[in-house]
């Protein structure tokens, strides 16, 4: 999993780089993102990653331009701005599927032999009223 949040981190990072949103949406998944297969992706993800790959390659490539960057040109900035926040979106649900898996660490008064742990002071300031 830490190869998909690095790939979306990275990906996220060229969408704040200067130049138009449609530039920076070009960029960020003809560099990052293109080579991720769906299946990598948790089952939760892959319908909102496919119809991202499919905005951005719905139009035929012209010359040396890529489908990608020929998808884009079509878009309306707030089309593009759109998917450039699905990419954003994609980041956040990748770290947080990531984070799921650590373990959590109860706190029970004990010590880690589990003995039972004295309560700690309270200072004086704040026993008066």
């Amino acid at each position: 999993m830490a190869y998909l949040s690095s790939k979306f981190r990275d990906a996220v990072v060229a969408l704040c780089d200067a130049g138009s949103v449609k530039d920076r949406l070009a960029d960020s998944f003809t560099q990052h993102l293109d080579d991720i297969r769906e299946d990598e992706l948790p089952s939760g993800q892959r319908g909102l990653f496919a119809a991202l790959r499919q905005k951005l390659h719905q139009t035929p490539a012209l010359g040396d331009e890529s489908p990608i960057v020929a998808s884009v040109r079509k878009m309306s900035a707030t089309q593009a701005a759109e998917c450039a926040r699905c990419i954003v979106d994609l980041y956040s649900a990748t770290i947080a599927q990531e984070n799921s898996g650590r373990a959590l660490h109860v706190v029970d008064g004990r010590d880690g032999a589990g003995a039972p742990q004295a309560a700690p002071a309270v200072p004086e300031f704040l026993l008066k009223s």
